[in-house]
């Protein structure tokens, strides 16, 4: 047999290569965790002998636990706006668990990682990311044949924080967006009613094209996101994020008398421009309009916005002698985020009778889960109106 047991009580399983070193003596291959019964390293002996046929053997004794982190993140395709985030993750695990051959590492050296990263003063959200990143990652090695099998894939991850989003019925929401459009419509009105209204993110609205937004629809199909020092046009967060919402006639309206309103203030910087050009000191600068064609811009000059801008103004907003008096009624919208417009979509949609499914499709998300226990949370009533709705049906 290929197995015995160490003088430290533990079983170990040996099998041959079939190769000679240059000695001329036959090469082996030794599990390297100790078993506590035969029957185990049994098992471990079956896996040698399918990695030694498969030629895996000397993948397993190289790569080491930086180099595999390293190596698997090159996999995810990262964008370019995100890539900052996840290096810093992964250089934080890197201080955190050990660089030792990756066939070395246990389910020991697992859980001391566990440990350290919970005694980290971060967020739990972030000791969630530490742990799945790792546990992805041995995963991945496993997946490819560079480990036997992951050790992290008991590894358990902290309980996860209730959804932090605020959501606002609609009969608030529409409070909230005729005052915008009365004291902030050019700041603030589009970017709440897309994200409240047809479920944007404000980096998607702000990357909206003008042929994107027609009477009918908005195509997503970019982020407006800073990236190194300015903001640009960046790929959508995931491949679910690129898609067509359809829109109420109310947004509808709302749309086109925008795109109105751009247009004349297109026209009235042109004619600024032309009565400036009379001056005998004019000096010809900047052209007196941007014409990149996005769709959500100054007024002014037609410059894109960025979204730290409009986040900003919806803090300023907030605190404005306007918005007071809805406050004072409702004082939970003072810690209302910008992205809480998006959750509260979902949640209105959900309350409108919406599959799951669609809700999940709509507001751009992979996973209907994450939709239903995130975003689409259920408004007071939802469950009523749904059997209200069951009860009609039953008539009939």
């Amino acid at each position: 047999m290929s197995v015995f047991k160490n003088p430290n009580g533990l079983w170990y399983a040996r099998i041959s290569t079939g190769q000679k070193n240059e000695k001329g003596n036959y090469t082996y291959v030794t599990s390297k965790h100790g078993r506590k019964s035969r029957g185990d390293a049994l098992m471990d002996e079956a896996e040698l002998r399918v990695f030694v046929a498969s030629n895996k053997a000397d993948t397993l004794t190289r790569i080491r636990n930086h180099e595999l982190l390293d190596r698997y993140m090159a996999t995810k395709g990262i964008r370019k706006t995100t890539a900052k985030t996840y290096r810093s993750a992964v250089n934080h695990i890197k201080r955190l668990l050990p660089d030792i051959p990756a066939r070395d590492t246990t389910t020991m050296h697992m859980e001391a990682y566990r440990q350290a990263v919970l005694q980290e003063p971060v967020a739990t959200c972030t000791h969630r990311t530490l742990i799945s990143l790792v546990k992805a990652a041995f995963t991945w090695a496993a997946d490819n044949d560079m480990i036997i099998k992951s050790p992290a894939r008991n590894m358990k991850l902290p309980v996860k924080a209730e959804p932090a989003g605020m959501h606002v019925e609609m009969s608030l929401l529409q409070e909230i967006l005729n005052t915008a459009k009365t004291y902030r419509y050019s700041q603030l009105y589009i970017p709440l009613l897309l994200a409240g209204m047809c479920g944007l993110r404000i980096s998607e609205i702000c990357g909206l094209q003008d042929k994107d937004v027609t009477a009918d629809c908005v195509q997503v199909r970019y982020n407006f996101l800073r990236a190194d020092s300015a903001p640009s046009l960046q790929p959508l967060k995931t491949k679910a994020a690129a898609r067509v919402v359809p829109l109420i006639p109310a947004v509808s309206r709302e749309i086109k008398e925008y795109k109105g309103f751009i247009k004349a203030c297109h026209k009235a910087a042109l004619q600024a421009r032309m009565e400036a050009k009379k001056n005998p000191g004019f000096l010809d600068g900047d052209a007196p309009w941007d014409d990149s064609g996005f769709f959500f811009v100054f007024p002014k000059d037609g410059r894109p916005h960025a979204k730290e801008y409009v986040e900003r103004q919806w803090k300023r907003f907030k605190m404005s002698p306007e918005m007071q008096p809805l406050i004072s009624k409702h004082p939970e919208l003072a810690k209302m985020r910008l992205h809480d417009f998006r959750h509260s979509f979902g949640s209105n949609l959900r309350y409108a009778g919406a599959p799951i499914e669609d809700v999940t499709e709509i507001l751009g998300h992979t996973d209907s889960n994450f939709t239903r226990t995130t975003y689409a949370l259920p408004m007071q009533g939802t469950h009523e109106r749904s059997m209200a709705r069951f009860a009609k049906l039953c008539e009939k």
